[in-house]
């Protein structure tokens, strides 16, 4: 947004001298770009700009705002982008009804917004019986549709969406998925993006029906109820490759399942990462937030193409989350699996044993495993199951073992360490076990046991 400098910009021409004057008002081209932060000046830009297609970015704080919008309805035919940002207590739904039915075919960018920065306490879903907004063929152009407690006033048809933003006021899933359906080129989906509080009504959750969206790159989704997001991810078939951002603020401590339904089938949008595209998963759970991302090479840590995350009142990693995996991993190589738990002061849940068995079981490619941060019981029972011998061996190709930031192991786990690495390098394929800031190790002391590990081929890696 610009500043009071820029946006006066063309007046100050107006001010230097009585040529310059009349030479910025003989030119038109000068006033097509409208940035304001007050509705005063926008009739005197439209007028100067006299028949040339506009850009409106209005950004005020003063109400009442509905003249302004009455003048830019008047010229709605010629305008290319209109941004407005309006405090919340400005009635957006009249804004909306002064823009609807409007034929606008210059307009590629639709963006209202408000000035307020908290996001609602208490956010509203979309009622069920509200008169679905009709199909609007006024709109050809539009290309980015950006509407921040706004409703949707129309369904663009034909249109050029490329992105679509909703935030605060969500459709019903059926209105939503009629618009989805009539955007074939569309690119970004972004529900919600945590501003406002976006809520799916519950009616019509079960009212799924297949769309295609073959062009999407980016589909972010931050919303209540859970179910809202199962339906959508139930619905939308996505490209392979398509980057998935999921948030979901869970009701109970075992909500998963309204996410993620019982079954072994993959969700639609899903299957995007079908064919082994992932090939490194993150599980990682502190405090009231359990979060599960994908990367597409083994070694990457800046680039996501899946991130769900989920708060509930105890985060943890339960069957949905580790183990059950309801995506394509048959070919990650790397796992990374870190708790919440760094000293006595913090307190982690425990993970169920078939949790670790499960989602072990679930990865037959997995080269490289990172443990990080797990209580003491996680620690036992994690080691025990890894250490299970064959013919039942879980990640037969292990490779690299990695430890790191581990609070006080017991002895018990430091004795299942020694056996599961010797045992591996005979019956698997482990060459490296790395110890990072472990503590004490008990049977480092002597060194007689890690040239036992060495002569077997492994490799320990000690970093305090």
């Amino acid at each position: 947004m610009l500043g009071p400098r820029e946006e006066a910009y063309p007046i100050r021409i107006t001010h230097i001298c009585k040529h310059w004057r009349a030479v910025a008002l003989g030119a038109p081209p000068l006033w097509t770009n409208i940035v304001l932060n007050h509705p005063v000046g926008l009739k005197v830009f439209l007028e100067r700009s006299k028949a040339l297609p506009v850009h409106i970015s209005l950004t005020t704080s003063q109400t009442p705002i509905l003249g302004s919008i009455k003048l830019i309805a008047s010229q709605y035919h010629r305008v290319r982008t209109l941004k407005l940002r309006v405090p919340a207590r400005v009635d957006l739904q009249s804004i909306m009804n002064r823009l609807k039915g409007i034929a606008a075919p210059l307009l590629e960018e639709l963006s209202i917004d408000n000035t307020d920065k908290e996001p609602l306490r208490r956010p509203r879903a979309q009622p069920s019986d509200l008169v679905p907004p009709p199909q609007f063929a006024g709109t050809p152009a539009l290309r980015s549709l950006s509407l921040c407690g706004a409703p949707l006033p129309y369904i663009p048809t034909p249109n050029a969406l490329t992105h679509i933003d909703l935030a605060g006021l969500l459709p019903t899933l059926p209105v939503l998925l009629d618009l989805l359906q009539s955007t074939p080129l569309l690119e970004t989906l972004i529900l919600d993006r945590n501003r406002q509080g976006g809520v799916f009504n519950r009616d019509g959750l079960q009212l799924a029906r297949e769309v295609g969206l073959p062009r999407l790159r980016l589909f972010h989704m931050h919303t209540y109820p859970p179910a809202g997001i199962a339906s959508l991810l139930s619905t939308l078939a996505l490209p392979r490759g398509a980057t998935i951002e999921l948030d979901a603020p869970l009701d109970i401590v075992n909500d998963y399942e309204e996410l993620f339904p019982a079954g072994d089938a993959t969700p639609l949008a899903l299957q995007a990462f079908d064919g082994g595209i992932l090939r490194r998963l993150e599980v990682i759970w502190y405090d009231s937030t359990v979060c599960l991302q994908g990367y597409s090479g083994p070694d990457d840590i800046h680039s996501p193409l899946l991130r769900i995350s989920a708060d509930a009142v105890e985060a943890y990693p339960d069957r949905r989350f580790l183990g059950g995996w309801v995506f394509d991993v048959s070919c990650v190589e790397t796992l990374i699996l870190c708790g919440g738990f760094v000293s006595a002061d913090h307190w982690e849940p425990n993970v169920e044993a078939l949790g670790w068995r499960s989602g072990l079981a679930g990865l037959p490619a997995l080269k490289t495993l990172r443990i990080m941060s797990l209580n003491q019981h996680n620690m036992l029972e994690f080691m025990t199951q890894l250490s299970t011998p064959r013919p039942a061996m879980l990640s037969p190709k292990l490779e690299t073992l990695e430890l790191v930031d581990l609070w006080l192991p017991p002895p018990k786990f430091w004795e299942k360490i020694y056996a599961f690495a010797s045992q591996r390098a005979v019956d698997g394929c482990l060459h490296t076990l790395v110890l990072s800031n472990v503590g004490r190790i008990p049977w480092v002391a002597t060194g007689e046991k890690i040239a036992t590990l060495k002569g077997l081929g492994v490799d320990v890696v000690i970093d305090e």
